[in-house]
């Protein structure tokens, strides 16, 4: 017993993460360099994606602020979203969830299963937003209106979901009759949302920016600013997909069908999907090597201080 209380899971499931992205980087075929056209526009693209990747860490820090759990640092939101980025590469993604919430856990030792409440959350909003802002894509290319139907239906189903406290009792007494259990979920409140949100927008507007100066740095004629908030669409998606770890595959191909319909070249939106995995997993080992760095300085201050 005294043993398992020893294990740190935080640095386990980081662990475990790096073996599953290693893993899935050595099936796949994504580390492809690309033809650069433009390199102050590729550049300009990794400014928008580590900023977009800091904002994603602040997300987290600011939901558990607002909602009085724990007050963390700019330092320890950075850490403990960062140093589990990886854990999205794990099958069935229920580590992207638990992985921050056990780092807070184990520094302030709160209880895991409020923690993870909140990460639920986190993780929720950001995909409501992210699905916000991919809206603007269904205005500008032709899908079937039997596409737009469902997508639209499952948008409204959506925030119902995270904003309406009627539809969730509604929802929770459903399960609770059929399988026999009960169930809780996070509902934001207006009032929440107004103080939350606006992080949540900036960070799905730096990485939509950034993909769109990646998009007209490799490519040779102008592209649309719609080509940003395919991005948003495509990672939504592949969020949702629970059986592809990290996304990947998913949000390649939901991308090579947007970018075609936005007007791109098949071949442009074959590489364009490709080479993004690859631009936005650098955005990964930026925020993972930067939370690490953190995390080492901040030890070093602890000992000091002893």
């Amino acid at each position: 017993m005294n043993l398992i209380k020893n294990i740190n899971f935080f640095k386990l499931s980081v662990y475990i993460s790096i073996s599953f992205l290693l893993l899935f980087l050595y099936k796949s075929d994504y580390l492809v360099i690309p033809n650069i056209l433009n390199i102050n526009r590729f550049i300009i693209s990794f400014i928008f994606l580590f900023l977009g990747f800091i904002f994603s860490c602040e997300n987290w820090r600011v939901v558990l602020k607002q909602d009085k759990v724990v007050e963390l640092s700019v330092k320890e939101g950075i850490i403990s979203n960062g140093l589990s980025i990886f854990t999205k590469y794990i099958p069935g993604k229920v580590l992207t969830v638990f992985s921050r919430a056990l780092y807070v856990q184990k520094k302030y030792n709160f209880p895991i299963k409020k923690l993870a409440f909140e990460s639920l959350k986190t993780q929720l909003i950001s995909l409501w937003v992210g699905l916000i802002i991919g809206i603007y894509i269904f205005f500008q290319v032709e899908l079937s209106l039997s596409l737009n139907i469902v997508v639209f239906v499952f948008i409204i189903f959506f925030s119902l979901f995270l904003f309406s406290k009627y539809f969730k009792h509604k929802l929770v007494a459903l399960v609770n009759k059929f399988l026999k259990k009960d169930i809780d979920y996070p509902v934001l409140t207006f009032k929440e949302a107004l103080k939350l949100l606006p992080s949540f927008f900036i960070n799905w507007v730096f990485w939509c920016l950034g993909f769109y100066f990646l998009s007209s740095s490799i490519i040779a004629y102008d592209v649309s600013l719609s080509v940003g908030f395919s991005f948003a669409l495509a990672c939504v998606v592949a969020i949702l997909a629970l059986i592809a770890p990290g996304g990947i595959g998913v949000r390649e191909g939901v991308l090579i069908t947007i970018l075609i319909g936005i007007g791109l070249e098949k071949q442009d939106a074959v590489s364009l999907s490709v080479i993004s995995r690859l631009w936005f997993l650098v955005g990964e080992v930026f925020i993972f090597i930067l939370a690490s760095i953190l995390s080492i300085t901040d030890k070093d201050k602890k000992t000091e201080r002893k």
